[in-house]
């Protein structure tokens, strides 16, 4: 049985330990920029950024088209983290490239390598603002902030950790037009005799 002393230390425990998890939350949240502006740095990229914070660069346009939400697009990707391994190579976290793939290793049940189609709007944002950028053709290299990518949760089964900025390049190999949404029937106006 819990006397008063013991929820009150139980109290003031878990008090301590929330505390200690946000500010470790916070700290983590604020070296984001740094992680961010460090991998542009020490790749020697020349990125541009979106109103949104997406870091990017744009090496192949593609043709005029562009993907819009409904559509679904074919792409080549490989995501990798903004931080260096032990090897001092940023980690691939997932690809569709099976040379790649096998190199680190990935454990990809019930996916096959090869263009991976993926419905506008179904992935991470920043992921989605990347792909209304170029057309098919096109290849983007991003820099994806957390807040438009994976946030506070982060993808833990990826190994993407809170707050955790991503890279992506980045082909569409094809753009699958959606359907428009079906007109709505004309509502019938009531009349009156």
């Amino acid at each position: 049985m819990l006397t008063k002393a013991d929820s009150t230390f139980q109290k003031r425990a878990g008090e301590f330990f929330q505390a200690d998890y946000k500010a470790t939350m916070d700290k983590i949240k604020n070296g984001e920029p740094a992680k961010i502006k460090s991998y542009i740095a020490d790749n020697s990229l020349k990125t541009k950024t979106t109103a949104s914070g997406l870091n990017y660069i744009i090496s192949a346009p593609g043709n005029a088209d562009r993907a819009v939400m409904g559509d679904t697009v074919e792409v080549n990707y490989t995501g990798k983290l903004t931080k260096k391994d032990k090897d001092g190579k940023y980690k691939v976290f997932d690809t569709s490239d099976q040379k790649i793939g096998k190199e680190w290793k990935l454990d990809r049940p019930g996916k096959v390598f090869g263009p991976t189609k993926m419905v506008m709007g179904g992935t991470v944002p920043g992921f989605t603002e990347a792909l209304t950028m170029i057309g098919k053709g096109g290849k983007i290299m991003i820099v994806i902030p957390s807040n438009l990518g994976w946030g506070e949760q982060g993808a833990p089964q990826a190994g993407i950790g809170p707050y955790a900025p991503v890279v992506f390049d980045v082909e569409i190999v094809n753009i699958i037009k959606g359907k428009p949404a079906a007109a709505a029937p004309p509502v019938p106006v009531p009349t009156t005799k």
